[in-house]
């Protein structure tokens, strides 16, 4: 539960089925979209979740409506009261399926956050040292790294935390891509016996992120 609440103090500090790639979202042209949008109605236009079928493999929406990991969703919930301009923050925590994404516990999460004006290169940087803020010096047994990285064509941040404990592994990935004013934050979270490889769960995270930048879209244009 360590992990969990370190990647919580990180969200306090920051100032048919198809595989989404990144040949497959065209970021640029859905930040067009989404800046043409008015803020407060693409805020409301988020507030219901992504069918199954517009995400990624591995990932649904909780048939009750309630995940099978609901005591960490609110651990990936982004706050907006302390990011200067933030109207406002939605959160969407997913199942995974097994046979796609193995583990003893697996779990996506998607956020959005949206502000009043296009996202700068300067608040992407704000946004990355936030996160080196918010993770601090790690524990013993956790290992944590925020750096650049480019998602379909789109420079973002890359924030990864490992864990390793009595045998047990836990990583998690979470990527952050400016979308016009919207920061869209797909995590994937993977706990198991023996060692986990996070260059294969931050495939997935990457994915999530993709797979919410189109949807976006989607959204924004509906909300113009």
């Amino acid at each position: 539960m360590l992990l969990f609440a370190m990647l919580f103090g990180l969200s306090l500090s920051t100032a048919p089925m198809v595989v989404a790639q990144a040949e497959d979202v065209d970021v640029a042209a859905v930040s067009e979209s989404v800046l043409e949008a008015d803020p407060e109605a693409l805020v409301e236009g988020l507030a219901e979740p992504p069918a199954d079928e517009d995400l990624p493999e591995g990932f649904l929406n909780p048939p009750s409506g309630t995940p099978a990991n609901a005591d960490l969703a609110e651990s990936f919930e982004l706050p907006t009261s302390d990011i200067e301009g933030a109207i406002g923050s939605v959160n969407f925590p997913f199942d995974t399926d097994p046979e796609v994404i193995p583990g003893l516990i697996s779990a996506g999460y998607l956020n959005y956050i949206v502000v009043e004006d296009e996202i700068t290169d300067d608040m992407l940087e704000d946004f990355k040292t936030g996160a080196e803020e918010g993770l601090g010096t790690p524990a013993a047994g956790i290992e944590s790294t925020v750096e650049d990285i480019t998602v379909g064509d789109t420079d973002g941040v890359l924030i990864t935390v490992v864990t390793t404990q009595s045998g047990a592994s836990a990583v998690v990935q979470l990527v952050a891509l400016p979308v016009g004013n919207t920061f869209v934050i797909g995590t994937a979270l993977v706990a198991d016996q023996g060692e986990i490889d996070p260059a294969d769960v931050q495939t997935h995270a990457e994915d999530l992120t993709l797979a919410g930048v189109a949807y976006l879209g989607t959204v924004a244009e509906g909300a113009q």
